[in-house]
């Protein structure tokens, strides 16, 4: 039997007055799954009305959070953490991880035996990257930092300008528009773009028209102006590249002894020194994926995976999820079905802080997203509601007991 509005618009009021057992939340959440969003909405205001008149206080929820937790889409500018897997009580987790995005805490009280130990410090005020700290070294060996410099050209090497646009977008842009201009440049001569740790993530359009971004803690060399059969760059951390198409010049990444070679396409490179494999994956046209320490290769469909497994000497093709690995572009941490090494390696880079494990690395199953425009605080937080111990020590952050 379908429940009455009224025994719905009841168990959001012990809901939103922090009242609900984890039954309640059960069913709470069964029913937002199984009631249309019209009427979720039309419930959950009516709850809102109901504890204001009895002066009870409720956690109000904005009408465009609302909406979004409801599958629908925020108001154009608002940065949240949206919540996909939500199951059993983590639908309360999600909730306050939602809350957390705009700065309102608000925290479901498990029965007290079950509460995961709090830190008995929280961090200082460690906040998300605000700026792009991101520096290219030129041939020369000078270096360009650009966060301290305004719009426009910043050099010239031979015939190749480079120039922060705008947006905060790096270019490279040649005299003619060919990827083939090394006039004026003695030889080949190569750049190095370094995002450190703590640091937005950065952009920038090469020569022939390829367009790279690269993850905190990443870094590549490449060179000024392509020449000859080929365009190559080498890559250290992590990076999303969209190809300019050119049958003539296959475009080659080389990430340690890994190579990944195209001729036009959209793929994501992890290759972190720290991590034990290096993952390539596509979403857009055909790559060729190779380890150049062991007769392994592989070709790539758009939505597949290629994870070469050092220790192993061989790779393994799967079907990863998309939105994950393009969390860091998103502007989200993904912590579906992942680990808390992976998770805390992410964080360490986004906030450039050691991880370090006293007793181990915990073994907890993580829900959700969580906005990388928090501050460290807020993260450990959110954290914490899911089962993970976290506190802070200057620039450390100690995961467990």
């Amino acid at each position: 039997m379908q429940p009455s509005p009224e025994h719905i618009i009841a168990l959001w009021e012990r809901y939103l007055s922090n009242r609900a057992t984890p039954g309640e939340v059960d069913a709470l959440f069964q029913l937002v799954k199984d009631t249309g969003d019209e009427l979720n909405y039309r419930y959950v205001k009516e709850a809102e009305q109901r504890l204001q008149q009895k002066d009870a206080a409720p956690v109000v929820i904005p009408e465009w959070m609302l909406r979004s937790i409801l599958k629908e889409a925020p108001p154009a500018g608002v940065a949240m953490a949206k919540i996909r897997y939500l199951q059993r009580w983590y639908w309360a987790a999600a909730a306050v991880i939602i809350l957390l995005g705009i700065g309102v805490f608000y925290l479901y009280q498990q029965p007290k035996e079950s509460v995961p130990p709090i830190a008995t410090r929280l961090p200082d005020a460690i906040l998300a990257p605000a700026t792009n700290r991101a520096m290219i070294t030129l041939a020369d060996g000078s270096t360009v930092f650009l966060d301290s410099i305004g719009n426009g050209q910043l050099t010239r090497q031979g015939s190749v300008k480079l120039v922060k646009l705008a947006n905060g977008k790096i270019a490279y842009q040649t005299a003619d528009g060919s990827p083939d201009s090394y006039r004026d440049l003695k030889g080949p001569q190569y750049n190095t773009l370094t995002n450190p740790k703590g640091s937005r993530v950065i952009d920038m359009v090469l020569s022939d028209g390829s367009h790279v971004w690269l993850n905190a803690g990443s870094s590549i060399t490449y060179p000024v102006a392509f020449a000859g059969t080929e365009r190559k760059v080498e890559l250290k951390g992590e990076g999303y590249f969209e190809v300019a198409k050119d049958p003539s010049k296959k475009f080659i990444v080389q990430a340690g002894e890994i190579k990944t070679e195209v001729l036009g396409t959209h793929f994501n490179v992890n290759a972190y020194g720290d991590e034990q494999d290096t993952r390539v994956t596509l979403l857009e046209g055909r790559v060729k994926v190779s380890d150049t320490r062991h007769p392994v290769s592989g070709i790539l469909k758009p939505g597949q995976q290629a994870t070469l497994r050092q220790a192993q000497g061989d790779i393994v093709v799967s079907k990863p999820d998309l939105d994950q690995v393009m969390a860091w572009r998103n502007g989200v941490f993904d912590l579906n079905h992942q680990s808390i090494a992976a998770v805390m390696q992410q964080v360490g880079n986004w906030y450039d802080v050691q991880i370090v494990y006293p007793s181990g690395v915990p073994v907890v199953e993580l829900y959700g997203e969580i906005g990388r425009d928090l501050s460290l605080a807020q993260v450990i937080q959110a954290l914490r509601v899911l089962g993970v111990t976290c506190r802070s020590e200057g620039r450390k952050l100690i995961v467990g007991p």
